[in-house]
């Protein structure tokens, strides 16, 4: 069988999420630590924190992003919260947080609303393995329609595949097939970057100095 055939949707998808993997995790570069928590997955935003007050870091800010507050494990995120267990958050300066947004595409919106009024120059986002992809696409859509670029890093957060999310009862590997469908369906929305954006992004991406 040819090494080269003509590529279809299967092999979007795979491509989209083996360039995103690929990009370095430059943390110790950027200029904001930016987290979309939900789901009752406390370890993105614990990994978030334990990156930001690693001594080692230059970010200036720690953007912790809202999400619906319908979820069965919803909690306000706010910095006293967070000074207590599982986070035990030290650091505060340059803490910024929003309590709730609707969905993912709310969460990119106030990240892109925080960049402009920051002025923030780089930023690592930190998510789940499995939501990474359509998260990324999504705060780069935020981005691409008001004509912005900036480095954005994808930081999957530590967790095993077999690890149970704890709102859905399942394990991460059985959310895979519906985070596709849904890149597929927001895409046709607007609200996720086409794969034709992604690749035209990474190649600017990697030309950056902060990949150097």
């Amino acid at each position: 069988m040819s090494r080269l055939v003509e590529e279809d949707k299967i092999s979007e998808y795979a491509s989209a999420v083996i360039a995103i993997f690929s990009v370095p995790r430059v943390i110790e570069r950027v200029d904001a630590i930016t987290v979309f928590p939900g789901l009752g997955e406390w370890w993105r935003v614990k990994d978030a924190i334990n990156a930001w007050e690693k001594p080692s870091m230059v970010a200036r800010h720690l953007l912790v992003v809202g999400y619906n507050n319908r979820e069965v494990s919803y909690e306000e995120l706010t910095l006293e919260r967070l000074r207590k267990r599982p986070y035990y958050m030290q650091k505060d300066e340059g803490f910024h947080y929003t309590p709730h947004a609707e969905h993912t595409k709310e969460q990119a919106d106030w990240v892109f609303g925080q960049t402009q009024t920051l002025d923030i120059r780089s930023q690592a986002l930190f998510v789940s393995p499995y939501h990474l992809t359509r998260a990324y696409m999504t705060l780069l859509k935020s981005f691409l329609v008001n004509d912005i670029q900036i480095p954005l890093i994808p930081v999957p957060v530590r967790m095993s595949p077999a690890t149970q999310i704890p709102d859905t009862k399942v394990a991460a590997w059985q959310m895979v097939p519906g985070e596709m469908r849904r890149i597929g369906q927001y895409q046709e929305k607007g609200d996720v970057a086409t794969f034709d954006e992604l690749r035209s992004y990474l190649s600017w991406l990697w030309q950056q100095p902060i990949l150097s």
